[in-house]
């Protein structure tokens, strides 16, 4: 049975240890032989935590659960009759680590991961068993620990999308949640998965991963605060001073705006009155920055606390005494109404081991010490190793005079070196630098005036908005020049010229890179992936585009074959979600839809033989055709030469002299800052209904206002629906995905709020 994986998606350095390329340490397919995870049962040696004690168990594979109602994380990884199963060791799949436990050594959540070295793909999984009972929920959090580590690694970089290379990748804690059903019937299977991306560099420094698996019950908060007195503020020291009511009234104003948002502000609240009573009376104030530990516990929980502690501080900081008056009390006359959930969370233990292929000294995270994980080889399969650089060529042409002239704009993109990217030789795929294409996309801003023709007809539509050009092999894409005109009517003053950059956001000009990897005879992985690229200027000569011409949506009938259509560099869409690029397939039709000349540019290539092309109909199925690729064509050789992967010695000098690993810490370098509790985004998410039919309701809470990324992704992780950039706002936030298109079947559903995720599995009936 043919499975397709996905895998969708600064200082000088102190280096450990010198590679060029990072060798393999662990041989291929030989860390079934330290666990054998195809068992039917798994024996485990639980810790009682209350009362304490022991129990040894038989408990069945998370792949061999036959009941979606008390296994729901795992259920869809069973097997099934008639269905290939996902875990054999030929497929590509390794043992990360195993902790049952030993009867002198009891855990209390057994645990093992396991990693599919072809789809870069991690699978933790955890037993978790709650006596209590007081929990619902359940989640998997995965980090960079910061403890004992001042390094990080761009393992976790598909976190962000776009993505950046290696060069440039994200050293903030990026954390990642993957959340699970829990049920309390005799303990149940959690499950993490998450694609890893390749960090060629991984070998020069220590680095560590760590899985912290949460149980956790939300319960619903309703409140209300009433009580009686005067809004006013009572001035001291002096007269009252305008520009400190104008302080005072700015500081107040952002405690109103926050009730706006959510929350009902009437006319009542005796303890609050009292509460600013006794903190402004004090005769010790608190100092500046403090007073918002002060409050009630209670306002804790109260998303306007912070917005309080503002106002608090204004009245009790010394420093407002230096704009003269000073308010001495505030009566307050008001009653706050408002509802919200508590969360209770227990922390399941927690899985840190070493970053595969990592220098597994110095992490220093004390007792338990990191593991080195059985796999030890460096995860993921293939990444860019530099930034993109796109080039930006740009003249001005100016016509006319008096009081009607006319500006034409003329702005060429084109990358301006070849993509550099490097391989995984330690995952044990077969690789061809041929099959490698990529494609550059623009943001258009379609409001901005005077774009000539609409889209340039180098690029093409997408349905999401955005312009890309073919994609092609990536010397091809180095030549590959867009160019984009627009014209302005300026009056005599040109008070009317817009730049040009109005057309284009060179912001989020971005770059896919794809790739198939063919494992055997019936397997296959398709790697895409998004990278952010930067825009230089440069003052060369406007450049042609010796592609222009590249047709997409076509085929073209071989002329030694009148039964044989090649379709040359074309996109393949299979089962709706699944999009495998591939060449060289021969497809047959009978109609022909119209005769397409040879192109004036093609001539040279042609050893001066016009030749007329013939296009058939092709099912949709969508591709690019030029001549001047094959490799042979009346006697033409290629000019395209695929680009290859870096060598070991380009990698072992991009990593000594380009790459930074070290941490970014944060704002005053505080601890409490960089605890990855404190420092997480708190926003819940819930979906109804599941199973779902035509649509499904995407409900967001959040504190604060922001924008959030929607996607929908299928089992194989690959990218079915996305709404980008949605505004949050404080409270309450709904969105309703479509979903008619869709299959049966299983879903992940992904929010990301900056750099950490939600992830929910849902059911389409």
């Amino acid at each position: 049975m043919k499975k397709v994986n996905s895998l969708i998606l600064m200082v000088v350095l102190s280096v450990a240890k010198i590679y060029a390329q990072c060798p393999p340490e662990t041989p291929l397919g030989s860390t079934i032989n330290t666990f054998d995870w195809r068992a039917t049962t798994f024996e485990l040696h639980l810790k009682i935590l209350t009362p304490p004690g022991y129990l040894l168990i038989n408990e069945t594979s998370p792949f061999h659960v036959t009941n979606y109602s008390t296994q729901p994380n795992t259920f869809h990884l069973a097997v099934h009759p008639g269905e290939a199963n996902d875990y054999e060791p030929s497929d590509g799949w390794e043992l990360l680590f195993k902790n049952f436990g030993t009867q002198s050594n009891p855990v209390a959540n057994p645990s093992f991961g396991l990693y599919d070295r072809y789809a870069s793909k991690m699978r933790i999984f955890v037993w978790a068993n709650d006596p209590t009972g007081i929990f619902q929920s359940a989640k998997i959090r995965l980090l960079q620990p910061i403890g004992g580590f001042s390094k990080y690694s761009s393992v976790m970089e598909h976190a962000n999308s776009p993505m950046n290379a290696v060069e440039e990748f994200d050293k903030s804690q990026i954390t990642v949640h993957v959340s699970n059903v829990y049920t309390t019937q005799n303990g149940t299977w959690l499950m993490f998965e998450y694609v890893a991306a390749y960090d060629p560099c991984t070998c020069y420094h220590s680095t560590g991963m760590q899985y912290s698996p949460i149980l956790f019950s939300v319960a619903n908060l309703d409140f209300k605060i009433t009580g009686s007195s005067i809004s006013e503020p009572i001035v001291e020291n002096g007269e009252t001073n305008t520009a400190s009511d104008l302080d005072f009234a700015a500081a107040f104003s952002t405690i109103q705006a926050a009730i706006k948002k959510g929350y009902k502000a009437y006319s009542e609240n005796t303890k609050m009155g009292e509460d600013f009573l006794k903190l402004v009376n004090s005769p010790n104030p608190p100092a500046a920055g403090q007073a918002g530990f002060k409050l009630p516990r209670i306002l804790k929980l109260l998303p306007q606390g912070a917005f309080i502690s503002n106002v608090l501080e204004f009245l009790m900081s010394g420093e407002k005494q230096a704009s003269g008056a000073k308010p001495a009390a505030y009566h307050s006359k008001y009653e706050f109404v408002g509802n919200g959930t508590v969360t209770s969370e227990s922390m399941q233990g927690q899985i840190t081991h070493y970053t595969p292929g990592s220098v597994p000294t110095g992490g220093g995270l004390g007792t338990p010490a990191p593991l080195v994980p059985t796999y030890n080889n460096i995860l993921g399969t293939i990444n860019l190793t530099e930034v993109p650089k796109v080039s930006k060529h740009f003249s001005q042409e100016i016509l006319g005079g008096g009081f009607s002239v006319f500006v034409k704009n003329t702005t060429v993109y084109k990358l301006s070196e070849p993509l550099k990217y490097a391989f995984n030789e330690a995952s044990g795929l077969p690789f061809d630098p041929s099959g490698v294409r990529a494609a550059i996309f623009f943001v258009p801003n379609l409001a901005a005036p005077g774009l000539i023709g609409g889209v340039p007809p180098e690029l093409i539509a997408n349905p999401d908005g955005t312009w890309r050009t073919p994609y092609l092999p990536l010397d091809a894409l180095d030549n590959y020049a867009i160019t984009l005109k627009v014209w302005f009517a300026v009056g005599q003053s040109g008070s009317q010229f817009f730049q040009f950059n109005q057309v284009i956001d060179e912001n989020k000009i971005t770059i896919e890179f794809v790739n198939t990897f063919l494992e055997g005879q019936a397997n296959e992985t398709f790697y895409a992936a998004r990278y952010k690229a930067k825009v230089v200027s440069v003052a060369n000569p406007i450049p042609a585009n010796p592609y222009y011409f590249i047709p997409e949506n076509l085929t073209i009938r071989d002329p030694q074959d009148g039964q044989t259509y090649i379709a040359w560099n074309s996109i393949t869409i299979e089962d709706g979600n699944n999009l495998l690029p591939t060449e060289n397939i021969f497809f047959y039709a009978t109609q022909i839809i119209f005769l397409v000349n040879t192109p004036a540019a093609l001539l040279p290539y042609m050893n001066g033989n016009s030749l007329d092309f013939n296009l058939y109909p092709l099912g949709g199925i969508g591709v690019n055709f030029n001549p001047k690729f094959f490799n042979t064509f009346n006697g033409l050789q290629p000019p395209i030469v695929p680009i290859p992967p870096q060598t070991s010695g380009q990698i072992g000098t991009f990593c000594e002299t380009k790459y930074h690993p070290t941490v970014q810490l944060l704002a005053n370098s505080d601890e409490d800052q960089l605890d990855p509790e404190n420092a997480q985004i708190d926003f819940k998410v819930t979906v109804s209904p599941s199973p779902f039919s035509d649509l499904l309701s995407v409900n967001v809470s959040i504190a604060f206002d922001t924008s959030c990324n929607i996607e929908l992704l299928n089992v194989a992780g690959n990218r079915v629906q996305n709404i980008a950039d949605i505004q949050l706002y404080i409270g309450e936030n709904n969105a309703r995905i479509g979903t008619s298109d869709l299959n049966s079947g299983m879903y992940f559903l992904v929010v990301t709020v900056g750099n950490q995720r939600v992830v929910k599995k849902v059911v389409k009936l």
